[in-house]
């Protein structure tokens, strides 16, 4: 019988592996950059439509990514991790957050945050997550047992509490004043590029 291993267990075990600690924290790190990009998301959207057309917008959005990715995971994901390695698969959606970030700062607006958000949605459900799963491999079933769930489910959570806390951060030291603009710009570009496809 295989008696499941605690969650204090797998604790010890990731203390005590670098290998391990170096998985979460690419976990947490990752999980904080899409919390950012996904609140930025979410509030362009938000402040683009209405009700009716922002449901609308995310269901055709989540839909669209889901397909994507899908079909990227079947079509490329192999590919990728042959030709390109597990670090640059690993890697894609810093990579995508990255570039996309500079992007934003020469175009800001819901467009350019939504194509960002998309494409690093898609990557991380398929070449991320096909080379995360690889990283596991060298461990001990044991260990891997022991450590994967806390790892994936844990790492998750705190790297969405983080994101949070730096969002909370960045609106609580950013002026009053700055953040009525930066709301009012943002909602007058983004209402004058998608008002014609409402």
């Amino acid at each position: 019988d295989i008696v499941p291993p605690s969650p204090e267990s797998g604790l010890r075990v990731l203390m005590a592996t670098p290998y391990l600690r170096h998985l979460a924290a690419i976990m947490v790190l990752g999980t904080v950059s899409a919390t950012i990009i996904d609140v930025l998301f979410k509030t362009s959207a938000a402040g683009a439509f209405d009700d009716a057309a922002l449901l609308r917008f995310f269901s055709w959005y989540y839909a669209g990514t889901a397909v994507v990715a899908l079909a990227l995971q079947l079509g490329t994901s192999r590919l990728v991790l042959e030709r390109l390695g597990l670090g640059w698969a690993t890697a894609s959606p810093s990579l995508v957050l990255s570039g996309g970030s500079l992007l934003a700062m020469a175009a800001p607006g819901m467009p350019v945050v939504t194509a960002v958000r998309g494409v690093e949605a898609v990557v991380h459900a398929s070449w991320y997550r096909a080379a995360y799963e690889v990283l596991f491999v060298p461990l001990s079933p044991q260990d891997r047992r022991a450590t994967k769930s806390l790892i994936d489910v844990g790492g998750d959570r705190l790297g969405d509490a983080l994101g949070g806390l730096v969002i909370t951060l960045v609106m609580l030291m950013t002026p009053q004043a700055i953040r009525n603009e930066l709301e009012r710009l943002v909602d007058t570009k983004d209402r004058a590029i998608l008002g014609p496809i409402r």
